[in-house]
């Protein structure tokens, strides 16, 4: 059967009017595609967002209420902080400031310490660095000490150690920091 196909430059895909600007596939609820116009997709995105609305109303409602009440609950506390913080005392403030400071040197010295036995030789300078930055990390960032412990880890890694003598590196030395502050606790 032959058919004649010389009309055929002359058929044209119908075009899009402007209002009926065409979107490609949309899945349905039962996993079938069709071709919407966007108009049609707009038009079920504000219907989608009408019928969210009590329920985004009522979240912020909620939220708005328990920040109120914290706020009411935590005031004379606030109140403390602000005058405590506003006339600091300088001998304390400047005691605690060197006795951190010396906390994160020892704390760097033991994990350099415990790198140093599991064969990996470290700058003192470094161990130092990374501990800074792992606590500035831990107590700054959401998930901070997720974060600090994989900087750390990932950290030591670069310097040569194994995962294991990391590992090993970075209990023991929490150990022991924990068992030295627990024995600074009980006096």
């Amino acid at each position: 059967m032959v058919s004649d196909l010389s009309g055929l430059d002359e058929v044209r895909p119908p075009q899009p009017s402007p209002a009926a600007d065409w979107v490609s596939q949309v899945k349905d609820a039962d996993g079938a595609r069709r071709v919407v116009t966007s108009a049609a997709l707009t038009n079920c995105q504000r219907h989608a967002a009408k019928s969210h609305r009590p329920l985004q109303i009522a979240a912020a409602s909620l939220v708005l209420a328990v920040l109120t009440v914290e706020a009411i609950v935590i005031e004379p506390h606030l109140k403390g902080s602000f005058h405590a913080l506003s006339h600091p005392r300088w001998w304390w403030l400047g005691l605690a400031l060197a006795s951190e400071i010396g906390s994160m040197i020892y704390f760097a010295r033991v994990q350099r310490r415990m790198l140093t036995a599991g064969g990996v030789q470290l700058a003192f300078r470094r161990a130092v660095a990374v501990t800074f930055a792992a606590n500035a990390m831990s107590v700054t960032l959401p998930a901070g000490p997720v974060i600090s412990t994989a900087y750390t880890f990932r950290r030591m890694r670069a310097w040569g150690a194994s995962s294991t003598v990391v590992t090993w590196g970075m209990l023991a030395s929490g150990f022991l920091s924990t068992v030295a502050l627990t024995v600074i606790g009980a006096f």
